[in-house]
């Protein structure tokens, strides 16, 4: 593998260290004080200047992730939350926002607060506030490459309502400064059930700042606000900006192409530090993206959400016949490759790769 910049054997890294978690691996430990005490996360350091945080009583959502020591996820004024502390109605989400790098919303539910029947549902569904059991850490070996694991389930389940299966697995490469999220969802009721996932990722300073710039193949855009006035944002809808007390927040939905398996690429770079992060993924298991430009003071992150819905919400996607269904013992897969991007030369292979997709369309 490489490691700090040159090739070494897993014989010639075990002649260097007493263990491995001085390189790379997964610690696993509690929380204390304020509103996380008590929450359970797994520490992961891939040993090639990335470390992020699992979260496996958030839904095995993942919060702080850094590179060499730079933060790249926001975190919301009230810090990461203990799941206990979830108020599910209307915008009581909001209250245990957080931030961290990815919250997960859905499964039934994703979206705005709303009532479908006689069901009443709040503000991105449940499933980033249920604890995960099966939880399981690995550091494995094949020849001189190291894997580096974490997994665990979750379930969202209601008596007289749903029964779904959230497996998820995060893997990294010793040595890398990438990892790949593998999500399993399973219907294991007998009657099918809408389901809507939704990938909260959420970037923040200094990755995020007026220096950086949102990047995708962006075919097609539309605000969420069907005014004039957020319709002429469209054009700028890539630009970030500095935090300005009481900006409105922006929301746009993208069209984005594919190349010729099906997956596309975006992401955030900042040319001031030579930074960046990228996420790639099929659109056929992921069609929809919105982009949150959430840019006040305090409250300032870029929020980009691929998922199989749009957060309108379920009552708005079914009557557009894009509501998805999980039928009774059906299952579906979902994975989103993450990767830093470190160096002028890997933000312009991104860009040049966005521009060459847009054209091949």
């Amino acid at each position: 593998m490489k490691l700090f910049d040159q090739e070494i054997s897993k014989t010639e890294l075990l002649q260097r260290v007493g263990h491995l978690s001085q390189v790379f691996g997964v610690q696993r430990c509690v929380l204390r004080e304020g509103g996380a005490d008590g929450l359970e996360a797994m520490d992961v350091a891939t040993g090639g200047g990335l470390r992020f945080q699992v979260l496996p009583g958030r839904g095995m959502d993942l919060g702080r992730l850094e590179y060499r020591g730079i933060p790249f996820a926001f975190i919301g004024k009230g810090g990461v939350a203990h799941a206990h502390l979830y108020d599910p109605r209307g915008w009581g989400w909001l209250k245990t926002f957080g931030g961290g790098f990815l919250i997960t919303c859905g499964l039934t539910h994703a979206g705005i607060p709303e009532t479908d029947g006689e069901e009443e549902m709040g503000l991105h569904g449940h499933i980033s506030h249920l604890l995960a059991e099966e939880i399981h850490s690995s550091t494995s070996w094949q020849g001189d490459e190291a894997t580096i694991q974490v997994s665990g389930k979750v379930r969202e389940s209601s008596l007289h309502y749903e029964n779904l299966l959230l497996t998820r697995s995060i893997t990294a490469q010793g040595g890398s400064r990438s990892f790949q999220i593998v999500d399993t969802v399973s219907n294991e009721g007998f009657k099918p059930t809408p389901l809507m996932i939704l990938y909260h990722f959420n970037l923040g300073f200094p990755l995020v700042s007026g220096d950086s710039r949102f990047v995708a193949p962006i075919l097609k855009s539309e605000p969420w606000d069907s005014t004039p006035e957020a319709a002429g944002l469209i054009d700028r809808c890539c630009e970030l900006a500095d935090p300005v007390p009481d900006r409105e927040d922006v929301l746009f939905f993208h069209d984005v192409a594919v190349d010729d398996r099906g997956n596309t690429r975006i992401g955030v770079v900042n040319k001031r530090l030579r930074l960046g992060l990228q996420m790639s993924y099929s659109k056929a298991e992921l069609p929809m993206l919105s982009q949150a430009n959430i840019l006040k003071s305090q409250d300032y992150f870029l929020a980009l959400e691929p998922g199989n819905c749009t957060p309108a919400g379920r009552v708005s996607l079914r009557k557009q016949g894009q509501l998805k269904t999980l039928e009774p013992q059906e299952e579906v897969r979902f994975s989103i490759a993450i990767e830093v991007l470190d160096g002028s030369d890997e933000i312009e292979a991104l860009e040049s790769r966005v521009a060459e997709l847009v054209r091949d369309h």
